[in-house]
């Protein structure tokens, strides 16, 4: 069983069931969470790790989404929010830091994409903050790639493999990364090379951190460049995909013993 990045193996009665018919391991997506996971009761397998990777050179021929859909001109910048809804806390963190940026940043407009952004609630909390207008939500897109070649700075807010795989995504599109510590995106993102990781729901330190990354783009361009190469380097798919055929084939070994 494949369990998501970050998250916590979970044995209710039916997974405590499924042990005793089957020689059963776990494959996560860290050493962190392997360690963090221990022995886990009644299983027959070792735990085997297959960190997620993505193919960098795809990132190449992405093309910009337009962006007069998204009510954009030459001079917006683009904050892209990941999100899914296990992010809902730290999304709603993200609206109270760009209501604090737009007074001296309106140009600046926050794209929302992936499962949940449907949801009325971050319609409403925007509203409260009287920032509608700087804040798009694009639901789920097959096109989230072309939607990230935009962005001058992307902010991930979901967990498990959304959370990692934004992270990636964002990272291999040559953006500068902003995430909470704790987060699954703390896996991938070095702090201050390729982006920043900020304290759990400071709304002031992370505007204020924000604030000083777009007045920089000399700085922005290196944290890109150097997430590019980060991904290319350390996370390939190719290496992902050989690890899980590893694991596979000692659980088969071991099936068979």
């Amino acid at each position: 069983r494949r369990v998501p990045v970050g998250e916590r193996v979970a044995l209710g009665p039916r997974a405590r069931f499924a042990l005793r018919l089957t020689a059963t391991g776990f494959v996560f997506g860290s050493e962190d969470d392997a360690r963090r996971a221990g022995t886990i009761p009644g299983t027959r397998l070792a735990n085997a790790v297959a960190p997620l990777g993505v193919t960098a050179q795809r990132y190449e021929s992405v093309r910009p989404a337009p962006r007069t859909p998204l009510g954009a001109t030459a001079h917006t910048r683009f904050l892209v929010c990941p999100y899914d809804p296990s992010g809902r806390v730290r999304a709603a963190n993200v609206l109270r830091v760009l209501a604090l940026l737009v007074p001296r940043h309106p140009d600046l407009q926050l794209v929302m994409l992936g499962p949940g952004t449907e949801d009325g609630d971050l319609r409403m909390h925007a509203a409260a903050l009287r920032i509608t207008k700087h804040v798009t939500f694009l639901g789920p897109r097959d096109d989230a790639l072309s939607i990230y070649a935009l962005a001058d700075l992307g902010w991930v807010v979901a967990n498990g493999d959304n959370g990692a795989f934004g992270a990636l995504d964002l990272m291999g599109s040559r953006v500068p990364v902003i995430a909470e510590r704790g987060t699954p995106a703390q896996l991938y993102v070095p702090d201050g090379i390729a982006g920043l990781l900020l304290p759990p729901g400071g709304a002031h330190e992370a505007a204020a951190a924000i604030a000083r990354l777009l007045a920089h783009e000399e700085q922005r361009s290196a944290m890109g460049a150097a997430g590019r190469t980060k991904v290319a380097r350390d996370h390939s798919e190719t290496a992902m995909v050989e690890a899980f055929e590893r694991a596979a084939a000692l659980a088969s070994d071991r099936a068979q013993w």
